[in-house]
């Protein structure tokens, strides 16, 4: 982060009551409650997500594939400070993660060897404390970035703009040769 700019945070959402998080893109904001509006600012116009979670992407842990020979082999536990961790996964070539079974841990690195070990068949994982997560569905009802229970959506093939123009150009046209 350079000077003067705000930090970044990963949005993730639901695209369904019964469906797991993903992520969705990320925002800039001053803190947790600016970068939860900003979400639904950017990413909560979509018809397809019910809710929305933020996270400082500073608290994300990540791997590829091919560092995963870094992780523990064998995860240890530890008896006392344990946490749980969030888990993200990227299963196919597109570059969408999905959420799978959290991870209790002692640490970041102890996470990201159980959730290795738990799914090494992808292509790159994500983890992070849950704690650091803070999600719309925990706002309050009346706070205009809440989750709202319908949505009016409308792509640009709903509106016929062309066949408007067509109708005004042959009006004008006829009006010319009259």
């Amino acid at each position: 982060m350079t000077a003067g700019q705000w930090p970044v945070y990963q949005v993730f959402e639901r695209p369904a009551p019964d469906k797991p998080l993903r992520a969705g893109g990320s925002v800039h904001a001053v803190d947790a409650e600016m970068a939860i509006e900003n979400a639904w600012a950017v990413y909560g116009r979509r018809p397809t997500g019910v809710s929305l979670c933020i996270v400082p992407r500073a608290e994300i842990v990540s791997k590829t594939r091919e560092e995963f020979g870094t992780a523990s082999a064998t995860p240890q536990t530890a008896a006392n400070g344990e946490q749980t961790y969030s888990v993200f996964r990227r299963t196919g070539a597109k570059l969408t993660y999905e959420e799978a079974k959290p991870v209790i841990a002692g640490s970041a690195e102890q996470a990201m060897a159980l959730a290795i070990a738990a799914g090494a068949d992808c292509f790159a994982i994500w983890i992070f404390p849950s704690s650091v997560m803070t999600s719309s569905a925990d706002m309050p009802a009346d706070c205009p970035s809440a989750p709202q229970s319908h949505k009016w959506f409308r792509d640009h093939k709903s509106f016929p703009v062309l066949a408007m123009l067509r109708e005004i150009r042959a009006d004008e046209s006829g009006a010319e040769h009259a």
